[in-house]
């Protein structure tokens, strides 16, 4: 096996234990992380609670949805 491949597990564990100890009931229908250092943890965390992942980018300073991902009102997105 290969020496980094405790990295994903490690990361896949440590996301499943945090949503474990998020309120029972709770609708979570996406998970929205920076790009920068947060696109490993949200996909995990979105995987870990059976939704929707999506990152943010900020080319111009300010964080924005691109590359086709869309949030609508409607589904708790503000």
């Amino acid at each position: 096996m290969c020496a980094g491949a405790e990295g994903p597990r490690r990361a896949e564990r440590l996301c499943r234990a945090l949503a474990a100890q998020l309120p029972q009931g709770l609708r979570i229908d996406s998970v929205v992380s920076p790009a920068m250092g947060g696109v490993i943890v949200g996909y995990e965390m979105a995987r870990a609670l059976g939704c929707q992942s999506m990152f943010l980018e900020r080319p111009d300073g300010v964080f924005h949805l691109r590359r086709g991902f869309r949030c609508s009102r409607a589904s708790g997105c503000s």
